[in-house]
């Protein structure tokens, strides 16, 4: 017997049920995972590009340093003439690995935010190399590579110029 369209079964409450709700979360717990992993992911790539941009422009200075001031530099150019590599280093040190790069010129104020960039500048080490691309070459090729570490693994970004023999010091000879 129905009364106005009604079964005589009484009438379900208008709630969600208990699958219902597992079911929401976990499409909800699924699609909050895939935003965390996604900001995680941006927060990676903003850091390597962050990195990168550091290191080009470290790199571009102390390569322009080199050319422009090829004098205050250590050129290890063998003594018989060669077209293998030749390291380069600041000042009269003959240790590459002791190569660190400058703070800029511009830091933060605030002491926490100025620590922060030192941390960060002073993860940031230059090796420089020189090479004759013949043995009576009119220039040589030098070489600059950043090096730092990125999530526990090695980085490195290079350039390379060139510089007159004449502007070597002793003319490119062996010092």
């Amino acid at each position: 017997m129905t009364v106005c369209g009604r079964s005589r079964h009484k009438v379900r409450g208008r709630g969600f049920s208990l699958v219902e709700i597992i079911v929401a979360l976990a499409v909800i717990s699924i699609a909050g995972t895939v935003f965390v992993s996604m900001y995680m992911s941006s927060m990676d790539l903003a850091r390597t590009a962050r990195n990168r941009t550091i290191a080009a422009r470290l790199a571009e200075e102390q390569l322009n340093t080199i050319l422009r001031s090829p004098a205050q530099f250590h050129w290890n150019i063998p003594q018989t003439p060669t077209m293998d590599p030749f390291s380069i280093t600041a000042g009269e040190s003959k240790d590459s690995r002791t190569n660190t790069l400058g703070l800029p010129s511009v830091m933060p104020l605030n002491q926490n935010a100025f620590n922060r960039e030192e941390t960060l500048y002073n993860n940031f080490r230059w090796t420089a190399q020189g090479r004759f691309p013949a043995l009576n070459s009119a220039y040589c090729e030098v070489t600059l590579v950043v090096h730092w570490a990125e999530a526990g693994r090695p980085k490195m970004l290079a350039l390379t110029s060139a510089l007159p023999r004449f502007q070597l010091p002793d003319g490119g000879s062996n010092p």
